[in-house]
């Protein structure tokens, strides 16, 4: 399972499946193609290989992330084909019906694959279906980031605010299930293991009344629906026999009537209002290296340059005033590791992310700024060869800083702070 993020979209939960469409005919395993597969992992050859043959393709249990395949040119039939990617391997394939085959643990006991050399190991490619078809995450012309369900795990991920730790150029927003969201893609590859796009997106979200309102006057004073236009600009690149990988992009957000949030100081009470016009601009940058087979290493920084350009509420005027809760940097390091070790694997990982300073009011009331701050997390443990079973050491917040969630003026000035430095241990059972 993955956790992807669609950095300044709305966050979706997806299951990772080996599973491509296309039906085909029942003679056709022995028909020839020709196909034109890169080097790369499994999981993505098997991606290319459907797409190309028209062959539906299934697996059983078996994890194509760990495998790399030499790519295949030329023209094979679907079985030869098959052969040749699963060359090396302990997989094997099966006909389970017309036009479609299932990859799984070979029956016949066989030695274990000799492991690629550490020069040869590439990152894992994530099958997306945000476009209504499966496909490399790379190949998706959107400002992706995935996360495994391992990492969620070690990382002890147990809210939003843990993702967007992880994730600098997240942003969550909620848009209305009943408008359509419109984009427009001009994407271009150059080479194999580069995509660049550019790209138009509209978003919706609803209007509605203030439900908490004094009174029915106050009550009948609906705030308009938000639109907002984003402009992006943006790259994904593989290098180094795909053990790099460096993605950017540009963006530019447009808001109308953006919806905000503020403190009416006559009754008490938090009011949604309009604000006329607002812009969100800046870039983001994420890369991830995998120097050995068993270690990962990600970056990501995020530039968040806001402004409203038309917001006057009754005698305040926020115009010119940065967005609230928009941190103007945001950083994140990560390390990952599963190093065999003896009958099982010794797994950890360790993540610091710093957020810089920024307010989380549209008045840019001093007494709402929240100051910078950083964290650390780290942890360790032990796993079984069959991952069925995994203990795990963990500290959360390591350094034990103290920092500040968010601030309140609403009668009395208050702060919330964030968790202290918590510790545990973990057992995982997997059935």
């Amino acid at each position: 399972m993955f956790l992807l993020c669609y950095n300044r979209w709305p966050v979706f939960l997806l299951g990772l499946s080996c599973v491509v469409h296309s039906v085909a005919h029942a003679d056709e395993f022995d028909r020839e193609f020709s196909f034109n597969i890169a080097p790369e992992s499994l999981a993505a050859a098997v991606l290319d290989f459907a797409e190309q043959s028209k062959i539906q393709v299934v697996t059983a249990g078996a994890d194509l992330q760990q495998y790399r395949t030499r790519g295949l040119t030329g023209r094979y039939s679907v079985r030869a084909a098959l052969q040749a990617l699963l060359s090396g391997t302990d997989l094997a394939f099966r006909e389970v019906g017309s036009g479609t085959v299932s990859i799984e643990r070979s029956q016949q006991p066989t030695a274990a694959p000799k492991p690629a050399d550490d020069s040869a190991i590439a990152l894992e490619s994530v099958l997306v279906t945000a476009q209504k078809r499966a496909e490399p995450g790379q190949s998706v012309p959107i400002s992706i980031t995935a996360i495994s369900e391992k990492t969620l795990d070690l990382q002890r991920v147990q809210n939003l605010g843990d993702v967007s730790r992880l994730v600098p150029g997240l942003l969550i927003s909620t848009f209305s299930e009943n408008s359509p969201t419109i984009r427009a893609v001009i994407t271009w590859h150059p080479l194999a293991d580069a995509l660049f796009y550019t790209s138009v997106t509209k978003g919706f979200t609803s209007g509605g009344f203030n439900s908490d309102a004094s009174s029915l006057r106050a009550f009948a004073q609906t705030f308009e629906p938000e639109t907002v236009t984003n402009y992006e600009v943006g790259a994904k690149t593989q290098w180094l026999d795909d053990s790099l990988r460096f993605n950017a992009s540009v963006f530019d957000m447009k808001y109308h009537n953006k919806q905000e949030l503020v403190f009416n100081s006559l009754n008490g009470i938090l009011d949604i209002v309009n604000a006329g016009s607002a812009t969100s601009k800046g870039f983001e940058l994420t890369a991830a290296y995998k120097p050995l087979r068993w270690l990962q290493l990600s970056a990501g920084y995020a530039r968040l340059v806001s402004r409203y350009d038309s917001f006057v509420l009754g005698s305040t005027n926020n115009t010119g005033h940065s967005l609230s809760s928009s941190p103007p940097n945001k950083y994140s390091f990560s390390m990952d590791m599963e190093c065999p070790i003896g009958p099982g694997y010794l797994v950890g990982s360790a993540n610091y992310s710093r957020i810089e300073s920024y307010n989380t009011g549209a008045a840019a009331d001093p007494r709402l700024q929240i100051p910078s701050y950083g964290l650390a997390n780290l942890n360790a443990g032990y796993e079984t060869s069959d991952h069925h079973y995994r203990l795990t050491f963990w500290s959360k917040n390591v350094g034990n800083t103290s920092y500040i969630l968010t601030r309140s003026t609403q009668v009395i000035t208050a702060e919330y702070l964030g968790e202290p430095r918590t510790f545990g241990v973990t057992f995982t059972a997997k059935f």
